[in-house]
């Protein structure tokens, strides 16, 4: 969508980097192989609708600073929560509320750092990166929840984690190419 929409041009590092994630999370969810839920159908469509925000967040970024993109959001997202609130409201209980404030929390910090990324590089650049949160997922999973991984979640997870080296060491040397250009140093 950032090809379509914003114009960028997507390179062959990135491209690789972006292709072995989608392999990983397909080596994670096994389509075909094994049932997919009704939960995972959910997250693939969030996945869309994500896409979508990210596209509008980088175009705003152009002009808006982080703390005003992220305003914005919660703002509209306070008034369509409300509206669903009010025909589905439950009163949250202490240890609720408590794990609501650190998801607001946690939420806050991500979004203001996804939104800066935004500004700062290319979306093709940030969405490798976005499929380690299946790893961190599996390994939370592991240690808060006793959930155990299976042998194919570490083979994706694996999968992923290379994509994601491989761009960012291509992006850390032509990021040292560019700046010797630039003060004109001989390697």
């Amino acid at each position: 969508m950032a090809v379509l929409f914003l114009g960028e041009k997507i390179y062959i590092y990135r491209s690789f980097a972006l292709v072995l994630g989608f392999i990983g999370m397909l080596i994670i969810l096994r389509p075909g192989i094994i049932e997919i839920s009704i939960g995972v159908y959910m997250a693939l469509a969030s996945s869309f609708m994500w896409s979508v925000v990210i596209i509008i967040t980088k175009s705003i970024a152009k002009d808006d600073s982080s703390i005003t993109i992220l305003s914005y959001g919660y703002t509209y997202m306070t008034i369509f929560s409300f509206i669903i609130a009010l025909f589905h409201w439950q009163t949250p209980g202490l240890q609720t509320l408590i794990y609501l404030f650190f998801a607001g929390l946690f939420g806050t910090l991500l979004h203001l750092c996804i939104n800066h990324a935004y500004k700062l590089v290319d979306v093709s650049m940030t969405q490798p990166y976005s499929f380690l949160s299946l790893v961190f997922a599996s390994l939370i999973g592991y240690y808060v929840f006793s959930e155990t991984p299976d042998f194919f979640t570490w083979i994706g997870a694996s999968v992923i984690f290379l994509g994601v080296f491989i761009m960012s060491y291509r992006e850390m040397k032509l990021n040292k190419e560019i700046i010797r250009k630039r003060i004109d140093i001989k390697s």
